[in-house]
């Protein structure tokens, strides 16, 4: 019973998530990654793209922001406040997940791929 109701809910936001947003990388991470071997090589190109993801979400939270008021305002606000603890949380979890070198990588990619659907998602709110 238990696994019909997991098996229900991870195909709902799945979906959901599938449809939400397309992420996009920059061409610098895509050629970042090309001939990458190493967990610290491939680490080191997520960590660069996640900090021109990062710069793409402030910004775009930021107009979001200005373009709000009252309640919205303080709905976005309480939002991402939440966003960015689950954001930390989870990318602590994966970095001491094994206890290896794959830890690290999982983690960084993580951390990029959440933080550019956020960008993503707050920049559609804008459109």
């Amino acid at each position: 019973m238990h696994y019909e109701k997991f098996l229900a809910l991870f195909l709902l936001f799945s979906t959901f998530n599938a449809y939400a947003v397309d992420i996009h990388f920059s061409n610098k991470y895509t050629t970042c990654l090309k001939n990458k071997i190493s967990d610290s090589e491939i680490t080191d190109c997520s960590i660069k793209e996640a900090t021109q993801q990062d710069k793409i979400l402030t910004q775009s939270y930021q107009k979001l922001m200005s373009s709000l008021s009252g309640n919205q305002k303080s709905n976005l606000l309480n939002s991402q406040r939440a966003w960015v603890k689950y954001l930390e949380l989870e990318t602590k979890r994966l970095s001491e997940a094994t206890g290896g070198t794959a830890d690290a990588v999982n983690a960084s990619s993580f951390y990029l791929d959440f933080t550019a659907q956020r960008a993503n998602e707050i920049q559609s709110e804008i459109n």
